[in-house]
């Protein structure tokens, strides 16, 4: 069991480099800056020239990198143009491929390496910026630095490292992972008396079974598997004396109602919680953490025994940081454990891909040792202790919670989660099928959880409206009042900048080369057609924000025509080709569609528009017509919102509120169309 960055970056290393024909990487994220070694006496190494080195020292070596094709939100905090670092940049033994192959809504999130079908690594960890921490969680290290040379809070998480039977297991899941999304089969490394295993590290186990616990999600005709909610069930249920769990996340229902059960039970077992603080970003804040506290807050009221006791690490000297606990571990009566990608989320049950593995000790009291030795590791490290001193004061006390309470101190140590969750959380607003579902989500859903049909309208639409509202004006009030803008802006300045920036002569020249730096950095485009909205007014804005936006597309539709369609999908991903398909087929009709939905990235539709030969004219007649309705839209929707924020009088909020039902409207008619058209291809 490996636990922080430094440990698992250091025995990744160390085991790729005994690799003799395959090394497999699965990830949710990666980074080819990532530094894998922060020791002073040692030059940097640095993951993509680190396996670049690996290829050209063994050419018979095949390194293969399966990352998941991620959603667009996520572009600004990963490196750019992955497929360009790892793909072009490094040795031709490095093959490196996105994973689109998901539902809706889903996510890759399983993180494994695999050498030679020996050894495998898998757990929370992935080979990005951000992970890299010791034990210590120093407030002031250095060394803990990305790519960007930005530094960042501590982080705490944990990867297991497995040899034979399982090792080979992980590698025949990452071959079907691979040919499932690339259609290649890789073949199976041949067997060979190689030993990839850290000579330094020191095994947790020997001789023992282990068990691996998927989740996949129903895709393309696939059925859903669900073993790792299966065995968190029957885990929790099997529990005599305790439950200890370390998680990044707490918002699964099915868990939260497991654990409630067995804390009403008068005798039922204690249950020690391990959890970060709060989220990381504002977001999550809003969506993750708010799941969590009202889960939480269900908790409290089901441990009628008192039973129950929930911690985040706390460090002296952090100020607003705190220990990013990532790590998702489970461990039940010194019995069973259970280390992998999984979250205790609803995601994570049944949406995203996700890979654990299972100790269980099956009667032999030395696995019951080390699953004990293990767990008191991980709270001797937030405590400040050791782990011989956590388990005295467990045989001591006779009880888990006691034995924390009774090692908890003012400096280095845990805390008590003790947030209550605010009333607002019991409402309907809260949905945890659009915050963290459990199932694929269909596109049709998600206009039924607000466009309900029309026979329907009459009835709800005062719901329709204050769901609008709340989720609009209230969501745009909250950030600027309590998120990542108080404090910052001062709303009236803003706008005596604006109209100063509107006056400039070279304006017009300026907009278009925000448009187009924007589409090559991927800055979405509606964030775009806002601020032209909130600098330019109700009447040029529009203007400003259908012309730059056309020319943008204009520039970057020839730029995929030179790139050409290989390069383009490389790039896009093959989550596009419906796209491609839909362009080619229908015109005009279709691109300008397309154009009033959101449905990928503005650039990345101009680039595959190009790629695919679209003919110029109908993706300029398209593009300039459906470009129309939503910079219309937008625009006026952003200078009603900034006159609401100036002035908010009920006219001004009843205009913002009138501007984003008609995008919505826009939205969902636009949807219709797109998929009756689908329907008749099929």
């Amino acid at each position: 069991m490996l636990v922080d960055g430094k440990e698992f970056f250091d025995a990744f290393v160390q085991a790729a480099r005994q690799a003799q024909q395959s090394l497999y990487i699965l990830s949710w994220d990666i980074d080819s800056k990532l530094h894998l070694n922060r020791d002073r006496n040692e030059p940097p190494l640095y993951l993509g020239e680190f396996l670049s080195q690996l290829g050209r020292e063994r050419p018979q070596l095949q390194i293969n990198i399966l990352t998941w094709d991620f959603a667009m939100i996520y572009a600004m905090e990963r490196e750019f143009l992955p497929m360009f670092q790892f793909g072009w940049r490094t040795d031709d033994s490095v093959h490196f491929a996105m994973d689109g192959k998901h539902p809706l809504g889903a996510s890759h999130h399983q993180k494994v390496v695999v050498i030679d079908d020996k050894l495998a690594l898998l757990g929370g960890f992935d080979l990005a910026r951000n992970r890299w921490d010791t034990p210590k969680h120093a407030p002031d290290d250095p060394r803990r630095i990305n790519s960007k040379r930005q530094s960042y809070g501590p982080f705490h998480d944990v990867q297991a490292m497995v040899q034979g039977p399982g090792a080979s297991c992980l590698g025949e899941l990452f071959r079907w992972r691979w040919q499932r999304s690339q259609g290649e089969e890789l073949a199976p490394p041949e067997v060979s008396d190689s030993d990839p295993w850290p000579k330094w590290i020191e095994p947790n186990f020997k001789n023992i079974q282990v068990g691996l616990a998927r989740t996949l999600p129903a895709y393309n005709g696939e059925p859903e598997v669900r073993e790792i909610e299966e065995f968190h069930l029957e885990a929790i249920a099997s529990a005599r004396k305790s439950i200890f769990l370390e998680n990044q996340y707490l918002t699964s229902w099915k868990i939260g109602e497991a654990l409630s059960k067995r804390l009403r039970e008068p005798q039922g077992p204690e249950v020690v919680m391990l959890l970060p603080k709060r989220a990381v970003g504002w977001l999550e804040e809003s969506t993750m953490h708010a799941l969590r506290l009202r889960l939480l807050g269900r908790l409290r009221e089901a441990d009628e025994h008192g039973r129950l006791r929930v911690y985040y690490p706390y460090l002296p000297g952090l100020g607003n940081a705190f220990v990013n606990v990532h790590s998702k571990v489970l461990i039940v009566d010194d019995q069973l454990l259970k280390v992998g990608s999984a979250n205790a989320s609803n995601r994570s049950m049944g949406l995203d891909t996700e890979c654990d593995l299972v100790v269980e000790t099956d009667g032999d009291p030395e696995v019951a040792q080390g699953i004990a030795a293990f767990r008191n590791r991980l709270l001797g490290e937030h405590l400040d202790v050791s782990s011989s001193q956590v388990s005295e004061n467990i045989r001591e006390k006779g009880s888990l919670c006691a034995a924390v309470e009774s090692l908890r101190g003012h400096g280095r140590s845990l805390r008590e989660l003790d947030e209550q969750p605010p009333k607002w959380l019991d409402t309907d607003l809260l949905d945890k099928d659009l915050l963290d579902p459990e199932k694929p989500i269909k596109a049709e859903s998600l206009l039924q959880k607000f466009l309900p049909a029309e026979t329907q309208l009459a009835h709800k639409g005062k719901l329709i409206a204050l769901i609008l509202l709340l989720l609009l004006l209230g969501g745009l009030a909250a950030a600027w009042r309590w998120g990542p803008l108080a404090g910052m802006f001062d709303a009236s300045a803003l706008a005596d900048w604006a109209a100063q920036f509107s006056s400039w002569p070279s304006v017009a020249l300026l907009v278009v080369a925000a448009y187009v730096v924007g589409g090559a950095v991927m800055l979405p485009v509606v964030l775009l057609m806002i601020a032209t909205g909130l600098v330019f007014g109700p009447w040029l804005g529009p203007l400003y924000a259908w012309g730059g936006c056309l020319i943008s597309a204009v520039i970057y539709y020839w730029v995929g025509r030179l790139l050409g369609r290989n390069a383009v999908q490389n790039l896009a991903g093959d989550g596009l080709n419906k796209i491609s398909r839909s362009l080619a087929e229908h015109g005009i009709i279709n691109v300008a569609i397309i154009r009033l939905l959101p449905v990928a990235p503005y650039t990345i539709v101009n680039l595959v528009a190009g790629a695919s030969h679209v003919k110029f004219k109908d993706f300029f007649l398209g593009s300039a017509l459906g470009l129309v309705p939503g910079a219309a839209l937008f625009t006026i929707f952003a200078d009603q919102l900034r006159s609401a924020i100036l002035d908010p009088s009920p006219w001004q909020i009843a205009a913002s509120v009138a501007a984003a039902t008609g995008l919505f409207l826009l939205f969902a008619w636009s949807k219709r169309r797109l998929l009756d058209q689908e329907a008749g291809q099929d």
